[in-house]
Parts: C-alpha cells; sequence; structure tokens
C-alpha cells in the first residue's frame, strides 16, 4: 500500500488518520468532563422535613419547579374508588379560593403560568413554570391550588367525561389492553 503511488489512497489514509485522531482526542476531552458537575444542585431541607432540590441557572427570565407527593398516588385510591388520584391531578387546576373554573384559567393564561398536575400509580406530581416577573402571582395560585381546590360540579362533571371518554378510546388500543392487564397481575 505505501508503495503505491496514487493519491487517492494516501488521501483516503490521511482522512482516516485524522478522523481517528479527533475521534481519540473527543474521547479524553469528553472522559476529563465526566468528572465535572453538569447541575450544581443544592438540597435545602424545611424544618417539617421536606427535602427541595435546587438547580438556579439565570440564563433565561424563567421560574420553574416540579414536585412530588411521595407514596399519594393512585395506589392510595379507596378500593370502591379507583380513579381518585386523577380526577384530583385534573381538577386541582379548575379553580381554587374565590376564582372560579373560568378565572383561575385567565389568570394563568393572562400570565403566561403553565400549572400542571399528575398522579401515577405511587406519587401525586405538579409542575409550575412562569416568567420571573410573574413569579408572586404564579406562586399565589399554585398555593390557591394546593390549599384551596374548589372541585366545582361543572369542571368535575367536564373532566370525568374526558376521563371516561380517554378510557374508552384506550380500550381499543392492544398496547393499552395489555399494559393494563400486566399492572393487574403484577400490582395485585
Amino acid at each position: 500500500m505505501f508503495k503505491d503511488k496514487k493519491p487517492e489512497k494516501w488521501i483516503l489514509l490521511i482522512l482516516l488518520f485524522l478522523i481517528v485522531m479527533i475521534g481519540i482526542l473527543a474521547f479524553f476531552g469528553l472522559s476529563a468532563r465526566a468528572n465535572e458537575k453538569f447541575l450544581n444542585i443544592t438540597e435545602i431541607k424545611t424544618n417539617s422535613g421536606i427535602s427541595i432540590w435546587m438547580v438556579e441557572d439565570h440564563t433565561l427570565p424563567i421560574v420553574s419547579m416540579q414536585f412530588l407527593f411521595e407514596d399519594a398516588g393512585g395506589a392510595r385510591d379507596p378500593v370502591d374508588k379507583q380513579g381518585v388520584a386523577r380526577m384530583l391531578s385534573n381538577t386541582m387546576d379548575e379553580g381554587a379560593g374565590d376564582l372560579t373554573s373560568e378565572a383561575f384559567q385567565k389568570s394563568l393564561a393572562d400570565h403566561s403560568i403553565t400549572l400542571m398536575f399528575n398522579a401515577d400509580r405511587d406519587n401525586f406530581l405538579g409542575q409550575v413554570k412562569t416568567l420571573s416577573r410573574h413569579k408572586e402571582k404564579t406562586f399565589g395560585l399554585l398555593e390557591l391550588a394546593l390549599q384551596s381546590p374548589r372541585f366545582d360540579e361543572e369542571p368535575v362533571a367536564r373532566m370525568r367525561d374526558g376521563n371516561i371518554a380517554r378510557i374508552k378510546t384506550s380500550m381499543a388500543e392492544p398496547e393499552w389492553m395489555s399494559a393494563r392487564l400486566l399492572n393487574d397481575r403484577l400490582f395485585d
């Protein structure tokens, strides 16, 4: 091969050598960075024992928070009231305090606030995201939703009907049915 005077082979050989060298340099560069912290996580413990993990990044004017209540998911639903945690997660942002569902949703929209709740099998979760300039309003609405949810008849009925429609649609999907059957066998 080295006796061959064709320039195409030499160009390919040089390119291959350069690719291997770049790969080696990239590998060693990445492995050197592996020991660096990707996120600076600060853990805070409240007096009542709540653990908070905080990551600050001031590159964007956004406040985002995720939280969960451990062991408060659907597995804790009473046997005769399956789906209570799911309904709770569906209706927590449908009015709170003196704000009706419409007023609560309008306040969220007017202030660019994303507020979501979810319940899985084990935990009850929440997420809030907004612009920094609306953080007081955001956390005020979150506090209302957590401490004074309304559960008015119309929004509860609307969410219940939506859940029933989703379940009926899902029952036609083989993947959903097999997951349900597997969960029933494994966790019963």
